[in-house]
């Protein structure tokens, strides 16, 4: 089939890019023609065909006024698959077999509505995109939250996403040749994150890191895609203000050096306010690492009592908790070990076969009507 994923997003490293790209690449080994239309064209991703469509940034949607430039083009697809549920997805849902993946947590949708403008915009867009998908195709959950959310809304083609992880990459990674490179002896917590406020690094700092310090020589690193500069910045006035040591704020890095992040670290952190099913605990996982998150989003259900779970409003325990792994190393192996028999069965081609069988079964149901 000729398909294509529909992303505002495809640069750097974080969730919905590694999900596009990994999907493209498991249902291209499938046979399937897939292109990425994505914002720009990039390198980052090999072996995968996108087109750059500006419109798919907010500010490049704006410029086109009226009508974006990828109106027209998913009209040349058998599928159409939006990674967005907000505009990109909107003028995308004219197509005939239209399918949706919701990869953030929709706190502004269905019940969960905040205010006017946000009740506005749903209406509008969100609400019109999953109904569209819904009719025309099928919707993917990545959390069961926003999975229990859509059903609630009335969306009963709405199916819950099987996990996914890089399980063999992470495994044959070198933990050692990462902390050689960055010059980390000690102790190591990690967190792989956007750059951006609502995933916690400066709460972390600001409530946490100087706790931990103060009781164990540790290093932290903070691995993500530059999302936001000014938020960076802050990050490292909060660095110098509170004099933490070994703390490193690394952008875009391979996959090669992510992977060898996850095997170097002792205690892997997720601080988020918001999240759907992050992909990022489960990477940990499958490196044997420990994990102390926050209960937001889809985690609890998730991963369950794989991890120590923390509300976000509790910065104190979040650092007690981290300090308690940290100071007990066969606590942190019998974690890491449960937390990788869990996550040793999930795949990506698990994934792309349950995203076919959807397909198939949306142009099976028009053929029969």
């Amino acid at each position: 089939m000729k398909m294509c994923m529909v992303t505002e997003s495809f640069s750097g490293y974080h969730g919905e890019s590694r999900h596009v790209y990994r999907l493209a690449i498991e249902l291209g080994k499938r046979g399937h023609e897939v292109t990425v239309l994505a914002p720009k064209g990039v390198s980052y991703w090999p072996g995968v065909r996108v087109k750059s469509f500006p419109a798919l940034e907010s500010i490049g949607l704006v410029k086109s006024k009226i009508i974006p430039s990828y109106y027209f083009e998913v009209n040349k697809y058998e599928i159409v698959h939006s990674h967005s549920v907000g505009l990109p997805a909107l003028f995308a849902r004219h197509a005939k077999n239209f399918f949706v993946t919701v990869h953030g947590p929709l706190w502004y949708s269905g019940n969960t509505r905040y205010g006017l403008p946000g009740w506005i915009y749903n209406q509008l867009v969100t609400d019109s995109t999953l109904r569209a998908a819904n009719k025309k195709g099928c919707i993917f959950c990545i959390s069961p939250q926003d999975h229990g959310l859509c059903l609630g809304m009335g969306l009963q083609n709405s199916h819950l996403l099987p996990v996914y992880v890089e399980i063999e990459a992470i495994r044959e990674a070198d933990g050692e040749s990462f902390r050689k490179k960055y010059g980390i002896h000690g102790l190591m917590v990690l967190e792989v994150a956007r750059f951006l406020e609502f995933k916690g690094q400066l709460r972390f700092l600001r409530d946490c890191a100087e706790k931990i310090q103060e009781k164990l020589d540790v290093a932290f690193v903070f691995a993500g895609t530059k999302s936001d500069e000014k938020y960076l910045k802050a990050l490292r006035r909060e660095i110098v203000a509170r004099n933490l040591k070994n703390v490193f704020l690394l952008t875009d890095l391979s996959d090669q050096d992510l992977w060898a992040a996850y095997k170097a670290c002792d205690v892997f952190i997720l601080p988020s306010e918001f999240e759907g099913r992050p992909h990022v605990i489960l990477e940990a996982f499958a490196a044997r690492k420990p994990a102390v998150v926050t209960d937001v989003g889809g985690i609890r259900e998730s991963v369950g009592n794989l991890c120590r779970i923390v509300p976000f409003w509790q910065p104190q325990k979040f650092a007690e908790e981290i300090i308690k792994l940290l100071e007990d190393t066969k606590l942190r192996k019998r974690m890491g070990e449960k937390a990788y028999r869990f996550v040793s069965k999930f795949s990506w081609s698990k994934v792309a076969e349950f995203v076919e069988e959807k397909y198939l079964g949306a142009l099976k149901r028009k053929e029969v009507g």
